[in-house]
């Protein structure tokens, strides 16, 4: 390619090259938003059917059965009650609440009676729900729905970050040196095997080159295949495309996209 054929190269082409090279930044960066979005809606999820229960669902006299006082694991305690209830119908159902306070769990005993909320269609979606006794449990509160899953939009960034690096800024760096940057000699000047056995057989070359002001610069492409990089020994020759303002770079090689690819 010569620099007109380099220029003319669209913003789509070179996203297709960014991830057809990036797929691993891409499952990651699908991965994590997909994580964050379920975690976001479950909450609410688990709102609408709570509060559902507590605006429509039935009520039932229960009888605590099992307290239990144990650390959590982080240096702190945490308690949780057992109990059993009869449906309208006659069905026996036993429910447990947990992360109850340590108030709650002292003013309780076996055998205490505490009023409880359920499904009528599915029983096993039940709670306490006993202000007399200060054990409320389910999950029918906005506010606390909202608070559980706003913890989900940290992997819907994390992964939105990926994706925008993969699908706006790479092509973006790339565009810009294809189109307004300069072309000029480069040097190889060595070789980088990756680390990581997942990546299989890659080598990251490094090149120099004189950039803004004649300094010479060292840089280095992405990852490519071993019988790539062995066309390329240290101390061969070949084009680099870079940007005055910046001095970020492109080793072009032969003068195409081969390293993109």
């Amino acid at each position: 390619m010569d620099n007109s054929d380099l220029r003319r190269v669209t913003r789509a082409q070179l996203t297709w090259l960014g991830v057809q090279r990036n797929k691993p930044w891409l499952f990651a960066g699908t991965f994590f938003v997909l994580l964050g979005l379920a975690w976001t809606a479950m909450p609410f999820g688990m709102y609408h059917r709570d509060a559902g229960i507590v605006e429509s669902g039935a009520r039932a006299e229960a009888i605590v059965g099992d307290l239990n006082w144990q650390g959590d694991g982080d240096g702190g305690y945490e308690g949780d009650v057992e109990y059993t209830f009869s449906t309208a119908s006659g069905e026996a159902v036993t429910g447990r609440e947990h992360d109850i306070s340590r108030e709650t769990f002292d003013r309780l005993s076996s055998g205490d009676v505490v009023i409880v909320a359920y499904g009528p269609e599915k029983p096993s979606d039940n709670f306490p729900l006993d202000p007399d006794k200060g054990v409320i449990g389910g999950f029918w509160k906005l506010g606390t729905a909202a608070l559980f899953s706003a913890f989900g939009l940290i992997p819907v960034i994390f992964g939105g970050l990926i994706l925008w690096g993969l699908f706006l800024r790479l092509p973006g760096q790339w565009a810009e040196l294809l189109v307004h940057g300069q072309t000029t000699d480069g040097v190889i000047v060595h070789h980088r095997q990756h680390d990581d056995s997942g990546l299989g057989d890659r080598v990251m070359l490094g090149y120099s080159f004189a950039g803004r002001f004649g300094a010479q610069r060292i840089d280095e492409t992405q990852y490519v295949s071993a019988a790539l990089a062995a066309e390329w020994p240290v101390g061969a020759s070949g084009q680099v495309r870079f940007d005055p303002r910046s001095n970020e770079s492109l080793w072009l090689g032969r003068g195409d996209l081969t390293f993109l690819c």
